[in-house]
């Protein structure tokens, strides 16, 4: 027995020493590096580790560098350049540091212990952390393609003179958009000086001109007739020209076919609704010293239906018809003109949107414009979703970008949300009681160019929604003033103003979060080995205001308004075709 008990201890003190050398090790390397970067981890070459987060932050802005501009180089040809400015592209040193910081620690003990075991042998690289203005940067490519590509052409009909001929078409070319934008924002981010290569790729024509010599005479008796919308004794042409974009020839199974375009009948019929449209509602004529001393009263509400005309027509062109009525739905106003007490402004929201699309800007004038004039009723509750009506295509509305899922997509509508949070901006201002308001899922930068974070309000109908309730003696009156040249957006609610007073704190931003680690995600569109970045990283935050509203010293409400931004972490998709 004492023999097996010396063996015992012969075996395990080495062990208990080494177990005992480890833990100190452990303690000691913790102790050291507590408020320091652990080694190994560098910024582009510049080492960090063993740093505190001040000095971490004087290294680089001292050091690191980025590019100006980068050189795009079309082919053998053409060449441009993007300036970082045009994009807003910002280094961002603290949220940097802080990610440097991070490494080995936001993650398990498993993965910290192997992250911080091979920063003592190799270097752990973090890229820098930066912003950019993804609608600009989407703007400044299809800059480029509209100025330095060619458009493919289809062979067309043509009407000249009473006769209906046939115009040859061309090839266009065409580039991969979205491996340019990588490139561009990937050189600003690692310094690279060297020119982008664009490839340009050619863009054949679909169609032949025998194809359309097959249905000229199904065309023919078409483009001879003259065509008309009309509404109570109002009237809208269809031009030989518009018709020949209406009714397009298209390619079927290997058949070649007449069809009408939906999109573009549709957007015909919404240049139509813009003169027919109205909400019911009042309309402040004449503004002075903030008070509305002009009024007119309620007028019905007509809203064109423009599916249903869609369909009717479509089928009319096909039926010899030429004349084509309007489907508009009425809504009434309500009746009494009496009760408005509409006098005063009760509050003022603003928003810009510099930087914004064309297409978001397009949204944000259409969805402004119907959200304008409407009337609440005291005691009742308005709704934005309500008030705009349905959002797509098929009733005006362009592809923006738009936050779906978490995620930034293009998508009909982009740009709405600046006209509900300036909405939202409003109703707070006149001390409404907020029944409804959602903070956008992550920080948009639109809503931060003149205004603290946490002051949005996102909409998705029907299920997200803005609501507000008139606890005003009368009715309240909301109007737009939208300025594409200042790029702005205000609203104003008018009604009659009770005595009350606003008080609202600066939001504060609680908490900071860091993105977490960059998805990859396989795609079977693209081809093998080629990797596409679809989402750039985000930092969430935690933010919260207050909202006071007293009349005659005493409390009628407080609030307390928090956005939960979540941190978005950059998406790669990997081909796999």
């Amino acid at each position: 027995m004492r023999k097996k008990r010396r063996k015992y201890i012969k075996i395990g003190l080495p062990i208990l020493m080494i177990y005992l050398f480890l833990m100190l090790v452990f303690i000691g390397y913790h102790l050291v590096y507590a408020k320091k970067i652990i080694p190994g981890v560098q910024v582009r070459g510049l080492v960090l580790g063993g740093k505190t987060t001040e000095e971490a932050k004087s290294i680089l802005e001292k050091s690191l560098t980025f590019p100006k501009e980068v050189e795009i180089k079309i082919g053998d040809a053409a060449s441009t350049q993007i300036a970082s400015s045009d994009i807003e592209f910002q280094f961002l040193v603290d949220e940097t540091v802080t990610e440097a910081f991070n490494i080995g620690r936001k993650t398990n003990w498993i993965n910290s212990i192997r992250i911080k075991a091979t920063g003592l042998v190799s270097l752990l690289n973090v890229d820098p952390v930066y912003s950019y203005n993804a609608d600009l940067l989407q703007s400044k490519v299809l800059g480029i393609k509209k100025d330095l590509f060619k458009q493919v052409s289809e062979p067309a009909f043509i009407y000249i003179n009473d006769v209906l001929n046939i115009v040859p078409g061309s090839q266009g070319s065409s580039f991969d958009e979205e491996k340019l934008k990588n490139d561009i924002i990937s050189h600003l981010v690692h310094n690279d000086t060297s020119f982008i290569k664009v490839d340009v790729k050619v863009v054949e024509t679909i169609l032949t001109l025998q194809d359309l010599d097959i249905l000229k005479p199904k065309m023919q008796p078409i483009i001879s007739k003259d065509y008309i919308f009309e509404y109570e004794g109002n009237s809208w042409p269809i031009t030989k020209e518009e018709l020949l974009k209406i009714v397009i020839p298209e390619k079927v199974n290997d058949q070649m076919v007449l069809k009408v375009d939906n999109n573009y009948l549709s957007s015909r019929l919404n240049e139509i609704a813009k003169e027919i449209d109205r909400n019911p509602s009042g309309q402040v004529l004449e503004v002075e010293n903030g008070k509305a001393v002009q009024f007119v009263p309620s007028t019905d509400g007509l809203k064109l239906q423009i599916n249903e005309t869609l369909e009717k027509a479509i089928a009319d062109i096909f039926n010899d018809e030429t004349k084509f009525n309007l489907i508009v739905q009425v809504t009434k106003a309500p009746e009494s003109d009496n009760k408005y007490n509409i006098e005063q402004i009760l509050g003022e929201g603003k928003s810009k949107f510099k930087g914004s699309a064309e297409s978001r800007m397009y949204n944000i004038e259409l969805a402004s414009s119907r959200v304008n004039g409407i009337l609440v009723a005291p005691g009742d509750e308005f709704s934005f979703n309500e008030s705009i009506g349905k959002i797509d295509k098929t009733t005006g509305y362009t592809t923006a970008w738009i936050i779906n899922k978490g995620r930034t997509v293009l998508g009909d509508g982009g740009g709405v949300c600046q006209v509900s949070t300036t909405v939202f901006r409003a109703a707070l201002a006149a001390g409404l009681p907020i029944t409804e308001r959602n903070a956008h899922s992550y920080r948009v930068s639109y809503y931060e160019q003149d205004s603290p974070p946490g002051i949005d309000a996102t909409i998705y109908s029907p299920s997200v929604d803005l609501r507000f309730k008139n606890d005003t003696p009368g009715y309240i009156l909301v109007t737009s003033e939208f300025n594409k040249e200042e790029t702005s957006l205000i609203y104003r609610i008018y009604g009659k103003n009770d005595g009350r007073t606003v008080k609202m704190t600066e939001p504060v931003v609680t908490s900071r979060t860091a993105p977490p680690a960059p998805i990859y995600e396989d795609d079977s569109t693209l081809p093998k080995g080629k990797t596409v970045q679809v989402e750039y990283a985000i930092y969430g935050a935690s933010v919260s205001f207050e909202r006071t509203v007293e009349r005659d010293g005493k409390v009628l409400s407080q609030d307390k308004f928090r956005s939960n931004y979540r941190a978005c972490g950059a998406v790669y998709k990997i081909g796999t075709k």
